[in-house]
């Protein structure tokens, strides 16, 4: 199965990845280690411009706006890569990502110190959050429409481990002692866009996706099927015959949908052929959010902080558990091949709601020395329990369930609702914490357990096969 991509197809979906997922981890990861200085240059930028020391109220309200910005930011990517994708092709639109990601570095490294302004810091931020919310949409487009159908599922889940590298690189060389000191952290804050500047100087031998060239409508059938067919002989290792099957496939399932081509997303929603897909997508990406990843990986050290772990201690057990967690993940991908997106995503979500109950305990009791160990203990578990299920097949099983034609509008809306949950957990996660203490574990728990129920309801097992069949199962 693996060996009907060519290696100049497996090469473009690693470019791809690898320069998308890894920068989305660090960017995840970045404040998390570098906490502590970074509340440092607030605070000398706010003696050099007003005089005196800022507040701590201060200092963390200016920690948290940047964190939330990177939300805020993605939501805005998430809206308005919509109209991009109207406008660019599908690898145009993975230029863009990049592009505002390399501005975004800019503005988050040198600019900062150089103009003694955390604000700058907190527009970088934004910048990197559109940056993800154009990526979020656009590369798991691009992957799904280059990568063979029978091999989506592989091709689409290391998107999950590479956020786990990134997010472990990004505490890893983040700790205070490697760059995430005083003087090195605007430094650090360059690294993502590097890969970004790697996606661009590899960007002119990337392709467009055989349906995009198809759906062209301003050029004859004639041309679209011979340039389609073309691209399909450098991404397939197949014969003729295999070829121009797996072409007629592609046109097939875009003709079956002509009818929602140029729909809105409300009129997708009104036709009930159609509107499963797009409920199903929401759900699916919604999981992630679900489970309090956005909690759980940008304050790893304020949790187990809260825990009484030590604060010297707390960013080696963050590296400690991300470094588990991409394990996890990595194992985790050849669970996925032997019991499919659906299976994976029930035991991911099973396993971190225990997890999250073993947090609320940490948390409730933390009066209690051992506590601390069970924090640690339960994050590791937790993170395992993600990597296995929706961080691994989250864009997979949302690929596989979607057809060519409702694919993007079905990604662009659960995009939007994914960063919009994201943003309330990101901004509002320090002070629900703080105000309700364990309690906070227990409601993503009653999250979870409602998406589990139904994805076990309505989403059907896609292993083996084909689009059409998938959306039989989906229709009942």
């Amino acid at each position: 199965m693996i060996k009907i991509n060519t290696p100049y197809c497996v090469f473009v979906m690693l470019v791809t990845e690898i320069t998308t997922f890894v920068s989305f981890g660090m960017v995840l990861a970045a404040l998390n280690p570098t906490k502590a200085s970074i509340e440092v240059f607030i605070n000398s930028s706010h003696v050099i411009r007003y005089g005196e020391p800022a507040s701590a109220a201060f200092t963390k309200l200016i920690i948290t706006l940047s964190q939330a910005m990177l939300i805020v930011g993605t939501v805005v990517g998430s809206i308005i890569v919509r109209f991009l994708m109207a406008k660019l092709s599908r690898k145009e639109n993975m230029l863009s990502v990049h592009v505002v990601m390399i501005i975004s570095a800019i503005c988050m490294g040198p600019m900062p110190p150089i103009l003694n302004s955390y604000e700058i810091l907190i527009v970088g931020r934004f910048l990197t959050g559109i940056s993800r919310g154009l990526a979020f949409a656009s590369c798991p487009l691009y992957i799904a429409e280059t990568a063979n159908r029978q091999t989506l599922f592989l091709w689409q889940s290391p998107s999950g481990w590479l956020i786990q590298l990134g997010a472990l690189l990004g505490n890893g060389i983040g700790h205070v002692k490697v760059m995430g000191g005083e003087e090195l952290w605007p430094y650090f804050m360059i690294i993502p866009g590097l890969f970004s500047v790697v996606y661009v100087v590899c960007y002119y031998w990337l392709p467009e996706t055989p349906p995009y060239l198809l759906r062209q409508k301003n050029k004859p059938e004639a041309q679209r099927d011979s340039e389609a067919l073309a691209l399909l002989t450098k991404l397939r290792t197949g014969s003729p015959d295999v070829l121009e099957k797996e072409l007629q496939a592609l046109k097939e399932e875009i003709a079956a949908d002509a009818s929602v081509e140029k729909a809105s997303v409300v009129q997708i929603a009104k036709d009930p052929k159609y509107r499963m897909q797009l409920l199903v997508c929401i759900m699916l990406m919604s999981s992630l959010q679900a489970v309090g990843i956005q909690l759980i990986s940008q304050y790893t050290d304020d949790i187990f902080i809260n825990a009484n772990i030590p604060k010297e201690y707390a960013t080696y057990a963050s590296i400690g558990t991300f470094g588990f967690s991409l394990l996890a993940s990595f194992c985790g991908t050849f669970f996925l091949l032997r019991v499919g997106g659906r299976t994976s995503m029930l035991t991911g979500l099973s396993v971190s709601s225990v997890a999250l109950i073993g947090l609320a305990i940490a948390t409730f009791g933390k009066a209690i020395p051992s506590m601390a160990y069970l924090s640690v203990v339960a994050t590791v578990i937790y993170l395992a329990g993600v990597a296995i299920g929706p961080s691994l097949t989250f864009f997979s099983l949302s690929s596989e369930l979607t057809t060519q034609v409702v694919r993007p509008s079905a990604l662009w809306v659960a995009g939007i609702v994914f960063w919009c949950e994201g943003s309330i957990v990101s901004f509002g996660a320090p002070y629900m914490l703080q105000a309700t203490g364990g309690f906070t574990y227990l409601l993503f728990l009653a999250l979870i357990l409602l998406v589990i129920a139904f994805i076990f309801r309505v989403v059907p097992d896609t292993r083996g096969k084909s689009a059409a069949e998938i959306q039989r199962q989906l229709a009942k």
